[in-house]
């Protein structure tokens, strides 16, 4: 939330995978780290895309909103993904949806209880 979103090695790598159609995935707050990547025709990488992160409503509950640097719900929806989430806070919730342009394989979670499904989903869409 505070430096990988905008780090430019980590957007390579992203954006490389991306291209390459290797899934690419992130749960709770990692998502952050999609909200500034790109296609290679400066397509947001989420424009179109349906994905989940840390919500709004789990952020307030933890009282930390007010240091995040951007509410990470408002973000995704910002850069054009439709953000979803689980009917309750802290249930798992786990998001394949596909790379704007590319059609690759982007892999959600909304907190940590969704990490094994999204180390779940992340085999599957290898084919494992």
């Amino acid at each position: 939330m505070y430096d990988l979103y905008s780090d430019k090695t980590s957007l390579a790598l992203i954006q490389a995978f991306a291209v390459a159609k290797k899934p690419v995935a992130a749960v709770c707050h990692g998502p952050a780290v999609l909200v500034n990547a790109t296609t290679p025709s400066g397509t947001a990488l989420l424009k179109g895309a349906e994905v989940t992160a840390f919500s709004n409503t789990e952020e307030d509950q933890v009282q930390l909103s007010s240091i995040m640097p951007f509410m990470l719900e408002d973000e995704l929806k910002r850069v054009g993904a439709t953000f979803v989430k689980a009917e309750q806070p802290w249930a798992e919730k786990v998001v394949v949806s596909q790379v704007a342009e590319l059609g690759g394989a982007v892999i959600t979670g909304q907190n940590p209880a969704s990490a094994t499904g999204v180390g779940k989903a992340i085999l599957t869409a290898l084919g494992l």
